[in-house]
C-alpha cells in the first residue's frame, strides 16, 4: 500500500503493477494519485499520467487497466474526477478464495459513512475492484484503508496494520 502519487507540473509519470498470483494466492493492490499539489495551484499541471495495473492466475487474465492522463486545467469536471483531487483504485484478487461473496458489498457498506465518494464492483473470476474520488488526502487515505482493513477481515479474518509512516 504506497503513498499516492502526487505529479509536479510538466512530470512524465509512467508505471506498470504487474502482479502475478501463485496457485491459492491472494493481494490487495492500490494504485493512488492525487491531481498534482491543488493548494499551491498545481493542479492538472503534470505532462502526462500513465498507470498500468494487471493481475494475473495461472488460469489467466484476472484483471487489466489503463489510465493515461495528459494534464491540462479544467479536466475535473464530469467525466474527469468530478472536482475531486485525489483518486485511488484498490485491487482485492482472490480467484480461489471461497468467501469472495457478499465481499463487495460489505466493502460499499463500511465506505458509506466517509467523505470519499466510492464504487465498488466485483471482478467475473475471484476479486473485487473499489475507485475512489476524494476532496483530500486523508479523506482519500480512511478510504484506502477502509477497504484494505475490509478485505483482510473477509479474506483472512486478520485485523487492520498500520503501515503508514508518522
Amino acid at each position: 500500500m504506497p503513498d499516492h502519487v502526487i505529479p509536479s507540473p510538466g512530470a512524465r509519470f509512467i508505471q506498470s503493477i504487474d502482479l502475478e498470483l501463485a496457485p491459492g494466492a491472494s493481494a490487495i493492490v492500490c494504485d493512488a494519485w492525487s491531481v498534482g499539489r491543488p493548494a499551491r495551484g498545481e493542479a492538472w499541471l503534470f505532462d502526462l499520467l500513465d498507470s498500468t495495473m494487471t493481475a494475473r492466475d495461472p488460469e489467466g487474465l484476472l484483471f487489466k487497466d489503463r489510465l493515461a492522463l495528459h494534464g491540462a486545467r479544467g479536466w475535473g469536471g464530469l467525466g474527469g474526477t468530478e472536482g475531486m483531487a485525489y483518486v485511488a483504485s484498490v485491487l482485492c484478487v482472490a480467484p480461489a478464495h471461497p468467501r469472495l461473496d457478499g465481499l463487495a458489498e460489505a466493502i460499499g457498506d463500511r465506505l458509506t459513512s466517509l467523505e470519499a465518494r466510492a464504487g465498488v464492483t466485483p471482478l467475473a473470476r475471484g476479486g473485487v475492484l473499489v475507485r475512489v474520488l476524494a476532496p483530500s488526502a486523508p479523506a482519500m487515505q480512511r478510504a484506502i484503508e477502509t477497504a484494505w482493513s475490509c478485505c483482510r477481515d473477509w479474506l483472512w479474518g486478520l485485523p487492520p496494520r498500520l503501515l503508514r509512516k508518522m
